[in-house]
């Protein structure tokens, strides 16, 4: 049937009798040849990376909904961004337009004389003033290994797995093979990272936290790392005014230049737990960096757990009662109540009962498209990543990795939107910047 209005030819289509549809149901069901010899095993799903990124898009993004994390996948340093949906700048007000009718009277007088470019620059007004903006919550930080991360890597590779929602950092120095596999737990609220090594012993890093909002920072024993933060009451007007140092005595939160600005907003924690495995292992405070020294270990877990005062949308800041330092240190007790393995499992539990809903198959199983999926080049060790893919299509129509992106959008949505978590906007709960671009 045209549907287009153009007075094309009309078509009818038959209801089918019940023993065709019986029939056709049963085909359906029936897999060809090709398609059966795959359904044993799991068809890769994974983002592909070379090297540790280099710039805030070249990072991996884990979340659960409402605490998310960018993974960047450093060999001597390494940097772990954090975002929570709640931490806004404002507070509960009218933000109505009261010069919207008027535009919009404008807008449409200019649509009906055709004049449509007019008409959208005109559209600007229906807008308003600009409106309050997300923050980035901070950051955990890993200065990693000893002397002998300081040498020169090799292979390595930094992979986001769509089926498990985790991502693994592995590379070798000299003979030891480092694994660092990191992902967000929604049952637990947690983001959770286990760094391991080949040989025992050989796991070293200091840890810290920093944020570019107002904090303070405590290492309150050998084992947990707390920072709190407020944020701005008021958007920001310009970047640089909340770039400081956290080690700064003007960063005190009770400090005397506090106003409403930089201090009037929803308040933030954020909490690093420790475990570690090793008979050399040991562990080290200090305090006048505000840091945590782990040295020798076989293998090091970090558990993170970060809660905000956000009270609701009609709640003011100053008003809330919530406090989320106790909120987050309750959250990451419960979680180091688990062992990693136990985390894990239910971490895939929650997560795969979600993604795997869904199969999408656009290419064969075996042959190229399933090397080319699985990251792997046709010469034997040659990482094929997938921006290497992305390039490639133009000229080599590549249908895994169709299926790849189709996947991947699935995995971001799932990733910063659940049931009780703030509505996914724009680009999720990912966000770097104290004066994003998009609001």
């Amino acid at each position: 049937m045209d549907c287009g209005g153009s007075g094309g030819d009309w078509f009818g289509v038959r209801r089918l009798a019940e023993a065709e549809v019986v029939a056709a149901a049963a085909m359906a069901r029936r897999p060809s040849t090709a398609w059966a010899e795959e359904e044993e095993e799991e068809r890769p799903l994974t983002v592909v990376f070379a090297s540790p990124a280099e710039n805030f898009t070249d990072a991996a993004p884990i979340g659960n909904g409402s605490l998310g994390g960018m993974v960047w996948g450093g060999v001597a340093t390494e940097k772990l961004q954090l975002n929570h949906d709640t931490l806004w700048t404002g507070a509960p007000g009218s933000y109505t337009n009261p010069d919207a009718p008027a535009a919009l009277a404008a807008v449409r007088e200019l649509v009906d004389q055709g004049r449509f470019t007019d008409a959208t620059a005109a559209a600007t007004r229906l807008f308003g003033g600009q409106s309050e903006v997300y923050q980035p919550m901070g950051d955990v930080n890993l200065e990693l290994g000893g002397s002998d991360q300081q040498q020169a890597y090799n292979s390595y590779k930094r992979e986001l797995d769509l089926h498990t929602a985790t991502v693994l950092v592995t590379y070798s120095v000299g003979p030891v093979q480092y694994t660092r596999e990191h992902f967000c737990s929604n049952p637990h609220q947690v983001i959770v990272t286990r760094i391991a090594a080949s040989e025992p012993g050989h796991v070293s890093c200091t840890l810290s936290l920093s944020s570019q909002l107002k904090n303070t920072v405590t290492v309150t024993n050998a084992n947990e790392v707390v920072m709190e933060g407020v944020c701005p009451g008021q958007r920001p007007p310009a970047p640089g005014l909340l770039l400081r140092n956290s080690s700064s005595s003007s960063n005190s939160i009770s400090s005397s230049d506090d106003d409403d600005v930089t201090t009037g907003g929803i308040k933030f924690a954020a909490v690093l737990g420790v475990q570690m495995g090793g008979s050399e292992a040991k562990a080290a405070v200090l305090n006048d960096q505000k840091k945590l020294r782990l040295d020798t270990a076989d293998w090091i877990v970090l558990v993170v757990a970060a809660s905000t005062s956000f009270d609701g949308p009609f709640v003011s800041p100053s008003d809330s009662r919530l406090d989320p330092t106790s909120a987050a240190v309750a959250t990451l007790n419960r979680a180091r109540s688990l062992t990693y393995e136990q985390l894990k499992a239910a971490h895939l539990d929650d997560y795969q009962c979600l993604f795997h809903r869904v199969t999408l198959r656009l290419s064969p199983p075996g042959g190229k498209g399933t090397m080319l999926k699985r990251g792997v080049g046709t010469d034997e060790g040659i990482i094929r990543t997938s921006a290497d893919r992305v390039k490639s299509f133009a000229t080599d129509e590549d249908p895994s990795l169709v299926e790849l992106l189709f996947q991947y959008g699935r995995y971001l949505l799932i990733s910063c939107s659940r049931p009780g978590t703030q509505v996914s906007n724009l680009q999720g709960i990912w966000s770097q910047d104290v004066a994003p671009a998009w609001e």
